[in-house]
């Protein structure tokens, strides 16, 4: 938890770390997505 503390204070101290916490679950939901449609677009360019 000290990079989103980090990128808190980074930004704006006032901002709750609830609003964090909605950006890291996004951004991480975000990149699995990502990740999967970059796999299965590679395994049938493969195929």
């Amino acid at each position: 938890m000290q990079i989103v503390e980090r990128v808190r204070l980074g930004h704006d101290p006032t901002i709750p770390v609830q609003i964090d916490y909605v950006d890291l679950c996004g951004w991480v939901f975000g990149s699995l997505t990502i990740g999967l449609l970059m796999e299965r677009y590679v395994v049938r360019a493969q195929q």
